[in-house]
């Protein structure tokens, strides 16, 4: 399906008996429209470097994964639906339709308790956050362990992608081309210094098969937390460490200016799975926030780059200018410890 098509189905079709309204979700991978009490998200066919919807039958697997793998910790994902054509009226039903494509179909959730919202309004207690720890820690509790070793090579050249977008900071006297080449240097000589210690951690059991992309814009804060949106295009987006998962959220709620609660979910997680957290091993989880916000500081650069709106360039250059300060104070606090 393409836009138009997206719009046409919004205009005319209904999902449930219910009508859609005008609002559409975009992002580079997907579309998502509403009912009043449901969201139907459809993948665009589009292949990428780490992903491949370019087929129906591709985009219907995927479909199919993304119920399977975000029931683990959702109950808000209901069904994998065909979207057609009987003859001008849209269909959307496992029927006898021309099937057009396929979409998921979810519970629609107030955007308004989306926590990234909240955390903006200082509106996430610490009693919610503990809540959203034990939750997180029992699904990382009984995920499938992944036997994936650790890989030097592979990890240095993780973060030294960020040197991809030293151009997007070419400006006159602009810091952040120098900083990126120090912060790689960085990162090269922790990693050769402390891969022992993520040997032992993939060799422990701590490589999992979560969610993949923890943050806050996936988590509706509820009376009882709503976990979404986890990575299916890409098992190895999805297998890692589970305080790489972890380190996402941490990472998140700091740039939102909450280290208070970046603690206390951090503290509450160790201490619900039981697990020793020391000083050696704690400089492990502020790497792995370092290597998030390097990630978002990439993304959002190359989204600057990439958008037609000179308002959202703009804002999405800023905000990857935050995460590469976010990167320099955490490389400080390596430094310290």
């Amino acid at each position: 399906m393409e836009k138009t098509d997206i719009q046409e189905l919004v205009q005319h079709g209904t999902l449930y008996n219910q009508a859609f309204d005008r609002n559409i979700q975009e992002t580079h991978i997907s579309w998502v429209v509403f009912t009043a009490d449901f969201a139907l998200k459809i993948k665009k066919p589009v292949k990428l470097s780490f992903l491949d919807f370019s087929t129906l039958e591709l985009r219907k697997y995927f479909c199919e994964q993304e119920v399977t793998l975000n029931s683990r910790f959702s109950d808000i994902y209901l069904a994998v639906v065909a979207l057609g054509l009987d003859g001008e009226k849209w269909v959307i039903e496992n029927g006898k339709q021309t099937v057009l494509d396929y979409g998921v179909v979810m519970i629609r959730q107030k955007d308004s308790l989306r926590m990234d919202h909240l955390l903006s309004k200082k509106k996430v207690s610490q009693e919610a956050i503990c809540q959203l720890a034990r939750q997180v820690a029992d699904f990382h509790n009984d995920a499938g362990v992944i036997s994936t070793p650790f890989h030097l090579i592979g990890a240095k050249g993780l973060f030294r992608d960020l040197r991809s977008i030293s151009g997007n900071f070419k400006i006159t006297d602009s810091e952040w081309p120098d900083f990126i080449e120090d912060a790689i240097r960085f990162s090269d000589e922790f990693l050769t210094k402390n891969q022992n210690l993520f040997i032992t951690r993939a060799k422990a059991g701590q490589i999992r098969d979560v969610h993949g992309d923890l943050h806050s814009r996936n988590i509706f804060m509820n009376p009882e937390p709503v976990i979404f949106d986890c990575i299916e295009f890409n098992a190895t987006f999805r297998q890692i460490d589970v305080w790489y998962e972890v380190a996402f959220l941490c990472m998140d709620m700091e740039f939102y200016g909450h280290l208070e609660l970046s603690e206390v979910f951090f503290n509450e997680y160790n201490n619900y799975k039981g697990e020793l957290v020391t000083k050696e091993n704690r400089r492990i989880f502020t790497y792995f926030k370092l290597l998030r916000a390097n990630v978002r500081a990439k993304v959002l650069a190359l989204e600057a780059s990439q958008g037609n709106s000179p308002k959202s360039n703009k804002g999405n250059l800023s905000d990857s200018i935050r995460y590469l300060q976010l990167m320099r104070e955490y490389i400080k606090e390596l430094g310290k410890s």
